[in-house]
């Protein structure tokens, strides 16, 4: 019996030796666009990490958006004329631990912690059936010779590039089912765009386990809550906008308006100068 134990044991901490000798690091940069009037800017975006084996993954992109180049305080855009950006605080801040979308390739459950304005959300479902179309094009990003797919998911009309020049299979997000590993991913709006940077296997970092912090919600549910608080977050900026006598005399004068931008947390506020 205690020979039994001895050999399960050693299995298992070979089993996770191994595990461990075939993690795999993808840092990308997760690009979206929040109004869907506007097309992608790259430089709107998250640095993302992909964590992962056979077994799991975990895909973390926990900052901010980048800070707005050329920021003035709301008195100094007033005082120039001259178009610019402050930042308004509404909701709450990120915190450490950030976005995650944590897959278990066991059960193909997936496990996702986000932000919305004033708090995380979590939210499990089945790893989706993407309906991937492979086609012949080829195209070289950085030294990977990689293959072009299309797809249909939730709305919105991906190309997507992978190669299988490295021994590993995963993507970012929720696109999984492609045969290799998923360099760059963009929608037809230009309004997503999610590329790798940056290749490291073996690793000895962990996968990260999933942190259910957060108010957990079904599915079907996150559509409409997400919808619900970006609304009531956009009249509170709007009357605070309204509520300033100095702004409100410039923008009736038509000399200036104000354009409300989602830069993650806090929002910017953008004057425009006409």
């Amino acid at each position: 019996m205690k020979k039994y134990i001895l050999s399960l044991c050693t299995f298992i901490f070979l089993c996770t030796v191994n595990a461990q000798i075939n993690n795999y690091k993808i840092t990308y940069r997760h690009c979206f666009q929040y109004d869907t009037t506007l097309k992608l800017r790259d430089t709107l975006g998250f640095q993302a990490i992909l964590l992962g084996n056979s077994v799991e993954s975990n895909y973390s992109f926990a900052k901010a958006f980048s800070n707005v180049t050329n920021e003035k305080t709301f008195d100094e855009i007033l005082k120039d004329k001259q178009a610019g950006t402050f930042k308004v605080k509404t909701g709450n801040s990120s915190d450490s631990i950030g976005n995650n979308v944590y897959c278990n390739r066991t059960t193909d459950s997936i496990y996702v912690r986000e932000k919305m304005i004033n708090e995380y959300v979590v939210t499990e479902e089945m790893k989706p059936k993407i309906n991937w179309i492979i086609t012949g094009e080829k195209m070289k990003i950085k030294e990977y010779s990689c293959i072009k797919a299309t797809t249909y998911f939730r709305g919105r009309h991906y190309k997507a590039w992978f190669t299988t020049d490295v021994a590993i299979v995963a993507a970012p997000w929720k696109f999984y089912g492609l045969p290799g590993l998923l360099m760059l991913i963009e929608d037809d709006k230009m309004q997503v765009k999610i590329y790798v940077e940056k290749i490291e296997f073996p690793v000895k970092e962990t996968v990260p386990r999933f942190v259910e912090s957060g108010k957990k919600i079904t599915l079907e549910k996150y559509f409409t809550f997400r919808n619900e608080e970006f609304i009531r977050n956009s009249i509170a900026i709007q009357t605070m906008l309204d509520n300033q006598d100095n702004m409100q005399a410039i923008i009736n004068s038509g000399e200036a308006r104000p354009v409300v931008k989602m830069k993650g947390a806090p929002y910017s506020i953008e004057i425009r100068l006409d």
